[in-house]
Formats: C-alpha cells, sequence, structure tokens
C-alpha cells in the first residue's frame, strides 16, 4: 500500500511533467515547429534528447518484459545482437533516403514512391495502430496505480482520466519539441527506477544470486533457448527472433513516431547518431528488465508467498507494493507513469500530425499556417480522449505482452511490407499493394485469433502483404490494377 509520501511524489511528479513539457515548446509558428521542431534538434544534446526519446520501452513494456523473463526465462535476450544490424541497415539504406529530396513529413517518402492512395491507406492504418496501442498504454499503469493505493474498481475511470489528461494536455500544448525534452528525461526515470529494483532485489535475495540461478536453470526455471518449431509453442528461437526482427524493423522505420524524430535531426548523420543512442539505451533497458524478471523468479522461489498473482504480468506489481519501502514505491510508479506518458504524448504529437499532414492539408483548401496550427492542437486533444476513452476495452485482448502484440503486430506487418518495398526499389502499382496490405491485415487478424503464439502475427502479416502484393502485380493487367506514373511512383490520372 502507497503511503502520503508516495502519493505526493506521483503528484509532485506529474504536475513537473506537465511542466517541463509546456516550457520547453518553444516557438511555435507552423506545424513544421509544431510537429517537427523545424528540422532545429541540431548539436549534441539535441541528438542524445531524439535519440533518448525514441523508447520502444514504454510504461507498457515496462510492465510486460520483466513477465517474460520471469516466466520464459532468459529466451528473450536473443534480440540483442539483431541490435547493431538493425542500426546498420538504417544507416547505409534507410537514412539517405529519409533525407534525399525534399521529404518533410513522415510518409511523403511513401506517397512519391508509391503515390497517394498507398500513402492515405497507410495513415488510416497508422492511426487505427496508434488509437489502440495508446489506450493499451494508458490501462497498463491505470492497473499498476489501483494495484499500490488499493483502490477498488471504482477508482478505474478517476486513475485512467488522470493520467490521460496530463499527457494530453502537454501535448497539446508543447509539440514535438516538449515532447522529445519530457520524452528522453521520462526515460532515464525509468531506466533509474528499474536499476534501482534490480539493486534491491540482488542485495535482499535470501541466497546468493549465482547459485539461485544454477537452481533455477537445473529446474528449468530459466531456459536459455527453445529451438522447436511448433508455431504454437511460446517463446521459441523463432518466434522471438523473427517478431522483433518485423515489430523494430516497423517502429524504426515505418512508424511516424520515429520518422518525425529523425526528421527533426535535420540530416542522415543526426539520426544516425541519434539511433545509435537509442540503440545503445534499448540494450541496457532490456538486460535490466531481464534482470528485473529473472531476479523475480529467483526471490519467489525461497519466499513462498500464497498471495502471490498467478498472472506473470502482475507480480512486479504486487512485489513493489509488498516488498519496497516507503517512498520508493511511489519513485517506481512515477517510473512507469514517466514510461507511459513518454510514449503516449509521442503517440499523440505523432496522431495529430498525420491527421494534420496526410489529410487535412492534402485533401483540404489551402489553409494559412494559424488555421492549420490550431486544428494540430485541437486534433492532439481529441486524439489524447479518445485513446483515454478506449482504454477501458483493451483488457480482453489478454495479458499485457499479448495486448500488445495483437493491436499493433496486426498493422506494423503490412507497413513494414511498404517499406520493405521501397527500400528495395520495387514497383508496385497502388492497387495492388492496397489490396496487399487487405490481405496482410486480413492474416494478422487470423493468427491473433488461430491459437499461434502471438509474436507470429507480425511476421505473417509482412509476409502475407508482400506476397500477395507482388502476385497481384504480376496478374492484374496493367489497365486494371491502376497505374502509378513513372519516375515519382504517383497515381496516373
Amino acid at each position: 500500500m502507497i503511503n502520503v509520501i508516495d502519493g505526493l511524489i506521483i503528484a509532485g511528479y506529474l504536475a513537473a511533467t506537465v511542466a517541463v513539457g509546456i516550457a520547453c515548446r518553444g516557438s511555435q509558428r507552423d506545424i513544421d515547429d509544431y510537429f517537427a521542431v523545424g528540422r532545429g534538434m541540431r548539436g549534441r544534446l539535441a541528438t542524445f534528447f531524439v535519440g533518448v526519446s525514441i523508447a520502444p520501452i514504454s510504461g507498457l513494456s515496462l510492465l510486460a518484459i520483466p513477465s517474460i523473463f520471469y516466466q520464459h526465462g532468459w529466451k528473450y535476450l536473443v534480440v540483442l545482437p539483431t541490435l547493431p544490424l538493425l542500426w546498420y541497415g538504417l544507416h547505409r539504406w534507410y537514412f539517405p533516403r529519409l533525407f534525399a529530396g525534399s521529404v518533410r513529413h513522415a510518409y511523403d517518402l511513401v506517397e512519391a514512391h508509391f503515390g497517394p492512395r498507398v500513402r492515405t491507406a497507410a495513415s488510416v492504418m497508422f492511426v487505427a495502430l496508434r488509437i489502440g496501442w495508446m489506450a493499451a498504454l494508458v490501462y497498463a499503469p491505470t492497473l499498476v496505480v489501483l494495484t499500490l493505493l488499493g483502490l477498488d474498481q471504482s477508482w478505474f475511470w478517476p486513475v485512467t482520466l488522470t493520467v490521460g489528461c496530463c499527457c494530453t494536455v502537454y501535448a497539446v500544448f508543447g509539440g514535438l519539441r516538449g515532447v522529445i525534452v519530457t520524452d528522453a528525461l521520462q526515460t532515464l526515470v525509468m531506466m533509474a527506477g528499474i536499476a534501482f529494483v534490480v539493486g534491491f532485489i540482488a542485495l535482499r535475495s535470501p541466497v546468493p544470486v549465482g547459485p539461485a540461478l544454477a537452481e533455477l536453470t537445473r529446474s528449468g526455471r530459466l531456459p536459455v533457448a527453445d529451438f522447436s518449431a511448433g508455431l504454437a509453442a511460446p517463446f521459441t528461437f523463432w518466434a522471438i527472433l523473427l517478431g522483433w526482427i518485423v515489430t523494430n524493423g516497423y517502429n524504426y522505420t515505418a512508424d511516424q513516431m520515429a520518422m518525425q524524430r529523425f526528421l527533426a535531426t535535420g540530416s542522415a548523420g543526426g539520426a544516425s547518431r541519434s539511433f545509435a543512442i537509442n540503440m545503445a539505451g534499448t540494450a541496457v533497458t532490456l538486460l535490466l528488465l531481464c534482470g528485473i524478471g529473472v531476479l523475480l523468479a529467483v526471490w519467489y522461489a525461497h519466499h513462498r508467498d500464497p498471495g502471490l498473482p498467478a498472472a506473470a504480468d502482475r507480480v512486479m506489481p504486487y512485489f513493489v507494493a509488498r516488498e519496497l519501502p516507503p517512498g520508493i514505491s511511489g519513485l517506481l510508479l512515477a517510473s512507469i507513469l514517466a514510461g507511459t506518458m513518454s510514449a503516449m504524448t509521442s503517440g499523440i504529437n505523432t496522431l495529430a500530425g498525420s491527421l494534420t499532414n496526410d489529410f487535412l492539408v492534402r485533401f483540404g483548401r489551402p489553409r494559412p499556417p494559424a488555421e492549420l496550427l490550431r486544428f494540430a492542437r485541437w486534433s492532439s486533444g481529441a486524439i489524447g480522449a479518445a485513446a483515454t476513452l478506449v482504454a477501458g476495452a483493451v483488457h480482453r485482448l489478454g495479458t499485457l505482452f499479448e495486448i500488445q502484440l495483437r493491436i499493433l503486430s496486426t498493422f506494423q506487418g503490412p507497413l513494414l511490407a511498404v517499406v520493405t518495398l521501397l527500400l528495395l526499389q520495387v514497383r508496385v502499382r497502388p492497387a495492388p499493394l492496397i489490396a496487399g496490405l487487405v490481405a496482410g491485415v486480413a492474416a494478422g487478424t487470423a493468427v491473433t485469433f488461430s491459437g499461434v503464439d502471438p509474436q507470429w502475427v507480425g511476421p505473417a502479416a509482412w509476409l502475407v502483404t508482400l506476397g500477395a502484393a507482388a502476385g497481384l502485380e504480376r496478374l492484374a493487367p496493367r489497365g486494371v490494377a491502376g497505374g502509378a506514373g513513372a519516375g515519382n511512383g504517383r497515381d496516373s490520372a
């Protein structure tokens, strides 16, 4: 149970975050300032902020990932060697294309290669993906707050609305500059909280950590890897590796959240340096989360607790509520809220950018900069409110990790397929590609409800999109598919 001191820490943190986000907003003369900081995030400190702000570890991940290590051992660390390979691919092929020409908004590159209809379809999918994802972001820490404060379900909506409103306020007024600065600070707070829990469990463990880990490994609690080929088996080597590659291939090349930040650096070199910082932070955070999960397995192997939750993703909140000293529980909850607010405000700003640049600017009448900026702010508020309200429905999708996969991967695979074709310079006409996107979403949805491990959702959707688009491009007559114009790839009139 959290005491008054913990409550004051949490309230003070939320108030300080909103204040910092608004104070760091900078000048906002037009939507380029609001959504891309006028390409002004240059210099070492700005590069650091951008790199740290592109955090794949959100408040949702902070709860979900330790549960993986707690339940399935070291298996998930197989993803670490993929990070330098991903950096090389982005540095060598992606960033030079992103900064070539006159790309100013995230999906300009998609339109230049495949035409406006494909950009519109991709933008619709992105909006659907991120609304569901932000709802899950609000849902996860709400459960933690209820657990730590000892509140019943009647407090669900007051807590949910408080978290959602705090995120929305500084996303509306702070713009991307405010979001980047607060995201970076929140990521550092979150990492500090994780490191403290790792140290606390290690120091308070009833037996030395080394012998305890050896004991758990011998008992089968900490397997290194599972190389079985079964699609229904949870957390096999192949499912983890392919699922991670698709998820992070999307996160860094097709997700407008990351693309906005890369564009804000103003150059391919700046984007590459920011991603290198992000890669290092991701590796450290994953190792810390692994430490929490594995050490919790050690702890409860030697502390028999009849009240221990059966659901793995509730073990860490239970430990925090029962074992951490007063004041520290509030600090850790603040770090969980930090991850949530960091990711949610990024999502709000990015979705507002998508609605403004992918729809209003392209399809509406010409509007002056001040009117576009007002729309950007109003749409940010509406998006935050929508995600907060949807948060009450996501619990039906399973554990926190499964919620992430089932909401995100169904759309991540198809969107990554678009970027894959773009980077390979493969020309596919709009109609076959859009049909491929629909087929990919259908495939991801089918896998979600098939009993197959959820980590296969993204790879299945990615491969089906590529296969369907390529097959239809070859089969459809030129006059039927709808042509992409030569050169810039736009739809022919």
